[in-house]
């Protein structure tokens, strides 16, 4: 059976919530600073399971991939043995592609 999973359960947003005594508020909402959010983008397929999803990856997190990885394989009941890997490879390089981005970005002025 082919399943598509591309909504975002509650608690896989753990990662996306900065914590109020690390950031200043502006009319009651949390504001994280610009460089602290790294877009990632999960698009994976494999052996019948579909997961596609985008969220932002906080750098100043206490949570791992590894851990990101498990929520997201029990929010989604998706094999952690097969996906987990996976997704924490996708964390992991898009964190790689961003610093790679931002110190181009740096290099030429921006």
């Amino acid at each position: 059976s082919n399943r598509l999973v591309s909504a975002r359960a509650k608690s896989s947003n753990f990662a996306l919530e900065p914590s109020s005594q690390h950031y200043p508020s502006v009319e009651g909402e949390v504001v994280p600073p610009a460089g602290d959010l790294i877009p990632i983008r999960l698009d994976l397929e494999v052996d019948g399971y579909k997961l596609r999803d985008t969220f932002l990856w906080s750098t100043t997190s206490k949570l791992t991939p590894e851990m990101m990885a498990q929520i997201t394989c029990l929010d989604f009941d998706l094999p952690q043995g097969l996906l987990g890997p996976l997704i924490v490879k996708a964390i992991r390089d898009g964190c790689a592609e961003w610093s790679e981005y931002m110190a181009m970005v740096k290099a030429v002025g921006g």
